[in-house]
């Protein structure tokens, strides 16, 4: 058997037609950005994330979810070369939105159960330089935002959520991108979300943050050739906004679907590995990485490939690890070093069926002899 870690394009069928029908009346318009297709993913979107306790989100769409990142950022108004908290062990792209941004990042430990942000650890990253944390929901689960938003409320900073992995995530009844000033979204196609190549999305409460966000992502512009900010180029096109769009509204049913085979794989996956933490009343993970942990990462992933499971290492290095950052002295993050040498990232998502799983939990129990 053969099962890679992403099929998308089987997913994808289920609303080609719509989409392609979709794409063809975008072509004969003439309009390809800043049109009717982008308008409706935006307010779709910030709907979805919003709920009873936050019922007024706004929404825009942007490039990529660096520059979501990056512009939620620049749209507080944060002191140049001031600090921003961030975990050690998420993508490069969060600590570059800081640098962007003209901020300084500081690591702060994750925790070794679910690898997320530990609230534990902010008081000993906090200095009188420090104006916001930056929580990530990493693989789908949404960090412990009611100790993290107390402490930041506290400290009176602000705080970003990199929602990149967490959409549809449910902490509390809330979803991820509704528990701070500002969230960033990426959609890029291996997300739960994915678009057909680059986009994302900023979602935040603020009236004027969100205005602030749609004058920067254009130029400086919220209107054509009047230019009051500093700004970039960085907007969702139509055809983007329109695949978007009908991937939304399956999306619910898919993150179903991870969650039951995230609950399978934690019942039936041996002992000798460290699973992620099921969810429970307060987590509801949207599950985009399902990931184990083993001192023999590479042994394990080269018996599973042999076996045809493509598995994936969500990552590699702890981001004081990265060469690209070495001028900024960052603290060695012992926890992500240990975690980024025992992760992997098993398949899960729309493409895995029943006797996927049941193949995949086979195999897995199998290199441990069971």
């Amino acid at each position: 058997m053969n099962i890679p870690f992403l099929d998308w394009a089987s997913h994808h069928r289920i609303f080609e037609k719509q989409w392609l029908k979709d794409a063809q009346e975008i072509y004969r318009s003439g309009i390809f950005l800043k049109g009717a297709y982008g308008a409706q993913f935006e307010n779709h979107f910030c709907r979805y994330c919003e709920s009873e306790e936050v019922s007024s989100l706004s929404a825009i769409g942007t490039g990529n979810g660096l520059d979501a990142l990056y512009l939620s950022l620049r749209a507080l108004d944060l002191p140049q070369g001031s600090e921003v908290i961030i975990p050690g062990n998420t993508y490069i792209a969060t600590a570059l939105a800081v640098i962007h941004a003209g901020l300084t990042p500081v690591l702060a430990p994750p925790s070794a159960t679910d690898y997320n942000l530990d609230p534990a650890e902010l008081d000993s990253c906090f200095s009188e330089n420090t104006v916001a944390v930056l929580p990530v929901h990493l693989c789908g689960r949404v960090c412990d935002m009611d100790l993290i938003n107390s402490w930041a409320k506290q400290k009176k900073i602000v705080v970003i959520e990199d929602a990149a992995h967490a959409h549809g995530a449910i902490y509390k009844g809330k979803k991820a991108g509704s528990f701070g000033d500002a969230a960033g979204f990426s959609f890029y196609p291996g997300k739960n979300l994915g678009a057909l190549g680059d986009a994302g999305a900023v979602v935040t409460p603020s009236t004027t943050t969100a205005q602030k966000v749609r004058s920067m992502q254009d130029y400086g512009s919220l209107q054509k050739y009047e230019h009051e900010d500093i700004g970039i180029n960085s907007r969702m096109d139509e055809l983007q906004a329109a695949f978007l769009s009908h991937k939304l509204a399956h999306l619910d049913s898919q993150l179903e679907h991870r969650r039951h085979l995230a609950q399978v794989l934690i019942d039936e996956l041996p002992d000798e590995l460290v699973l992620p933490p099921p969810d429970d009343n307060d987590y509801q993970s949207a599950w985009h990485l399902f990931v184990i942990r083993h001192p023999q990462r590479e042994r394990l992933s080269a018996y599973l490939a042999s076996k045809g499971i493509q598995c994936m290492i969500h990552y590699p290095r702890s981001i004081d690890q990265h060469n690209a950052l070495k001028t900024l002295k960052l603290a060695p993050c012992t926890v992500s070093r240990r975690l980024a040498g025992e992760i992997l990232s098993l398949p899960i998502g729309p493409h895995v069926n029943q006797g996927k799983l049941e193949y995949i939990i086979k195999q897995v129990r199998a290199f441990f002899g069971r």
